[in-house]
């Protein structure tokens, strides 16, 4: 997996910017999940690949500029979450008869995701069973 951050360059009217570093955290603070790593400090950018990142976790890229007074400033992105898993299935009913021939009533319920929410659902109208075709 990979992370990708953008930033605004930082800028100092006092002293010229010496260095920057990139780390990620599982919070907004620090690089817990990887140390801060050095990068230009002209860099707007850095994508990080190769990560072994777990789902349901929050990420937070984290970019720190030293200035040549070895001062220093940090901006966090806002975090995101891996979600490697499907929702949870919930429940679909129909009623055995319907009273139309233009339109079927149907509810459902209990589908969740544990890890973000669910973006919208998508039906279908089959005369079979799923998985009795």
């Amino acid at each position: 997996s990979s992370l990708s951050v953008n930033w605004d360059a930082f800028a100092d009217d006092h002293s010229e910017i010496d260095m920057c570093l990139v780390g990620i955290g599982t919070d907004n603070s620090t690089d817990d999940f990887l140390s801060y790593i050095p990068v230009s400090s002209g860099s707007t950018s850095l994508t990080i690949r190769s990560l072994s990142l777990a789902s349901g976790t929050v990420y937070f890229m984290l970019v720190k500029c030293n200035n040549s007074l070895g001062l220093s400033s940090m901006n966090a992105s806002n975090g995101v979450t891996v979600d490697t898993s499907p929702p949870v299935v919930g429940t679909v009913k129909i009623a055995p008869y319907q009273s139309s021939l233009d339109v079927i009533h149907a509810t459902w319920s209990g589908f969740i995701d544990p890890e973000s929410s669910i973006d919208s659902y998508v039906w279908s109208i089959s005369s079979q069973m799923a998985g009795k075709q």
